[in-house]
């Protein structure tokens, strides 16, 4: 959907989707460049609105950086709301080359209106070559911010409206991030608005 190679860009949303179903099995943004791509959303990089289903297979992530810089000022990475569905078989994002990926005020997935998100066979972010960087907030305005449960103690979910971590499930193994790479201690992988949606995270044994 979105292809980068030594640019530059500045966008409101990478991808907005509504009322459709997408499956694919190719990463959905590609910023692969010898020199560096730099890419900044000022908003939800990806949102899904309005029963929304989006079922991936991808090869490698669903996001794959290398050797770019991803910012994200004002939202989330992926933000699943109004019902919507995003399944991931395989990983959320893969950086290597130095990559850096930085969500400001956000997390790498938000859900709301009785959404659901589901990783299986995967992890959120997979590094390889050089150290690569995910820069999270640790807090969000409107939203408290807690320890998740299990693999995710090191990482902090947001939550308002009525949601619990128990709306967090880890039938399996899950592996958080992969490889050589520097996450945020405590930073924020998920953002839960309400006490319907669901997430579901699995890397082996799924």
């Amino acid at each position: 959907l979105v292809t980068a190679s030594g640019a530059t860009v500045n966008t409101q949303h990478a991808v907005r989707i509504d009322q459709a179903l997408l499956e694919a099995s190719a990463p959905l943004v590609n910023l692969f460049a010898l020199t560096s791509s730099t890419m900044t959303s000022n908003n939800d990089f990806v949102k899904l609105v309005a029963n929304a289903k989006m079922n991936i297979v991808p090869s490698d992530a669903l996001l794959k950086l290398s050797n770019s810089t991803l910012n994200v000022t004002n939202g989330s990475l992926f933000n699943v709301a109004g019902g919507s569905f995003l399944k991931v078989t395989g990983n959320l994002v893969s950086l290597a080359g130095g990559s850096t990926l930085t969500i400001t005020n956000g997390a790498l997935v938000a859900l709301s209106g009785g959404s659901v998100f589901t990783l299986t066979n995967g992890s959120f972010g997979v590094f390889s070559g050089p150290s690569s960087t995910i820069n999270l907030p640790t807090s969000l305005t409107g939203f408290t911010v807690v320890p998740g449960p299990g693999a995710l103690s090191g990482f902090g979910v947001a939550l308002a409206g009525g949601a619990t971590t128990s709306q967090i499930t880890l039938p399996g193994t899950f592996t958080p991030f992969t490889g050589t790479g520097s996450v945020t201690a405590g930073g924020v992988v998920l953002k839960i608005a309400d006490s319907t949606s669901k997430v579901k995270l699995c890397t082996t044994g799924c």
